[in-house]
């Protein structure tokens, strides 16, 4: 209402005022004119772990956009919708924008969240997630129809942002978590915490203390002084999915993993086999997470377990190497190593392993990796060559490099020089 008579004084005075007066007074009536609170408050931001990205052709850009408005929530993981809380509790919306003209469409029904766009590899399609009537659902929307289609039969249970569709190369298949085959939306949601936490301090009259006292046993001196390896701990049920391989085609969907709490998934890079990383738990006496790296055969649905109880931050701290044979991850978090007394920075996992076993991984120098980039730059750019070795960039970027890492495992070549 404001806003509407202070544009309607506006016109008045505008009538009323000479054109040069007008032009005059312009100036002074933007700086003195304030943020209307309305607008401040109505301010959106974007999902800032949900992909942002460009159509194929460059024309379009995907983004998932934070309303306004609050989801209630359940637990304090989930809503009762199967939306997830890891991202906040704002309404997402799905959108596409023209990067010319500006147009933005939003890919699912204006009062459901919707999140987590991705482009079919031929530009024709989006895929992502809303909990468009009461349940999380796969939609996939065509620019042909521009209308959007549910995949039947199952429903989706990403958590984290990242935890997005992945397409296959052909267009003809998605990769995704699904709520476990045979577990209702209400069943899985029970297995959230709580809201309603118990209290931890007794309740007690104004003045009086409220007070809780812990105790512990002495040290045992004769008790074996060597170092434990840190114990994994904790309740993961709350995340529990399965992750499957949905045939658009034929509307069928294939579970590779079953219930278990899926963080992080991709298909190798010929699409025989797909990796994934399962949060198992956390270290005792800390927040670092730890993770079961798995590889599935597609063409046999057999599954390796290539890496235990490894420290990660997220679980998504990993890839495909370029040839499909193995699976690459950075130890990190907070202890920075795993189970297999991996050193890094880079571990190097063979895909062909042994069920349940640790193939020993191999590292890979980083001043390695660091001197090959920075050479096959400067084949690229003779110039940026002679500038950065004007600057002493190299030296500086192997000496960053304890020299017990130096060189390729299995290799005698010597640390890469300045």
């Amino acid at each position: 209402m404001r806003a509407r008579l202070a544009s309607s004084a506006a016109l008045l005075l505008a009538a009323a005022l000479p054109a040069g007066a007008i032009r005059a007074a312009e100036p002074a009536a933007r700086i003195r004119e304030p943020l209307p609170f309305e607008a401040a408050a109505d301010t959106r931001g974007h999902n800032g772990r949900s992909p942002i990205a460009l159509s194929p052709d460059g024309q379009w850009i995907a983004h998932t956009v934070e309303t306004v408005d609050t989801v209630p929530r359940a637990t304090h993981q989930y809503a009762a919708t199967g939306f997830p809380f890891a991202e906040g509790d704002s309404r997402m919306e799905a959108t596409i924008t023209n990067t010319k003209t500006g147009e933005s469409i939003r890919l699912g029904s204006p009062k459901a969240s919707s999140w987590a766009g991705v482009w079919s590899p031929d530009g024709s399609k989006i895929a992502f997630y809303s909990d468009e009537g009461g349940e999380p659902g796969i939609w996939v929307w065509s620019f042909a129809t521009k209308k959007a289609e549910r995949f039947p039969g199952v429903m989706a249970r990403p958590f984290f942002g990242y935890e997005i569709v992945r397409w296959s190369s052909d267009g003809k298949r998605l990769l995704c978590k699904l709520v476990p085959a045979g577990m209702s939306l209400a069943e899985i949601t029970a297995l959230g915490t709580s809201l309603e936490e118990k209290r931890k301090f007794k309740k007690v009259e104004p003045g009086e203390p409220s007070v809780i006292v812990k105790t512990s046993e002495p040290a045992d001196k004769d008790k074996d002084k060597k170092k434990e390896e840190p114990k994994t701990i904790g309740e993961v049920e709350w995340g529990l999915s399965d992750l499957a391989v949905l045939d658009l085609e034929k509307k069928t969907a294939r579970r590779l993993i079953e219930k278990q709490n899926v963080r992080f998934y991709q298909l190798s890079p010929d699409e025989k086999s797909v990796a994934a990383t399962v949060l198992k738990g956390w270290q005792a006496n800390s927040q670092q997470p730890t993770y079961d790296i798995v590889v599935i055969d597609l063409a046999t649905g057999e599954r390796r377990t290539i890496a235990t109880e490894v420290a990660l931050g997220y679980g998504i701290e990993w890839n495909w190497t370029p040839d499909s044979k193995s699976v690459a991850y950075i130890p990190s978090g907070i202890s920075g190593t795993g189970a297999a007394k991996d050193k890094g920075p880079i571990v190097v996992v063979p895909a062909a392993g042994g069920i349940g076993s640790i193939v020993h991984p191999t590292v890979i120098s980083a001043a390695r990796l660091l001197h090959v980039a920075a050479r096959q730059q400067d084949a690229r750019t003779p110039a940026l060559k002679r500038r950065a070795r004007a600057a002493g960039a190299t030296r500086t970027c192997t000496s960053l490099v304890p020299a017990r890492r130096s060189g390729t495992c299995g290799s005698t070549s010597p640390r890469p020089s300045g």
